[in-house]
């Protein structure tokens, strides 16, 4: 509408016929109107399923029914498996340890005359006292007020535990 009262505006103030300037420009909108309208595709023929198979088969009760049916095969997948599991670890058991115990001749119980009482019957024997070097410790002088001294040497790893009047005072 803005454009047809600018054109006739135009028109008048250049001295041209106003009305036959419209009728061309409104030819060029029909023209470019034509242009861009699509032709519609000529319609397609679809393949209908009767109304009362269409209320039956919905797309829910489809991807219901494909739901259903998938955790099914699962389930009998996951079945089969443990039954196979299950199947092959009873074939590859071996014998219990009991069982093979109570079978080997050293399992016998020996009489009480039989067993060695003493430790040269036993066939080892006790490392001497004398063969680690001897330590010499160096006195120290009890504090003064103090009734007890504990001299402690440690060879290797040690655990202690301190008890006082039944309380545990130090432990590690």
């Amino acid at each position: 509408v803005q454009a047809r009262g600018m054109l006739n505006t135009y028109a008048n103030f250049l001295d041209m016929n106003g009305d036959a300037m419209l009728l061309r420009f409104a030819e060029g909108l029909q023209a470019r109107r034509a242009e861009r309208q699509e032709v519609p595709p000529p319609p397609r023929r679809r393949w209908a399923l009767p109304p009362w198979i269409r209320r039956l088969i919905s797309a829910d009760l489809v991807f219901g029914a494909l739901i259903i049916v998938s955790i099914s095969t699962l389930l009998l997948w996951g079945a089969s498996r443990i039954i196979t599991a299950q199947e092959t670890e009873e074939d590859n058991q071996g014998p219990s340890i009991s069982d093979v115990l109570l079978a080997s001749p050293e399992a016998q119980t020996e009489t009480p005359e039989s067993l060695p009482t003493s430790i040269e019957a036993l066939g080892t024997s006790l490392p001497s006292l004398d063969e680690e070097p001897t330590l010499e410790l160096e006195a120290t002088a009890p504090l003064p007020g103090s009734i007890l001294q504990v001299t402690l040497l440690v060879r290797e790893r040690v655990f202690l535990r301190v008890i006082v009047d039944g309380e545990v005072k130090q432990d590690g």
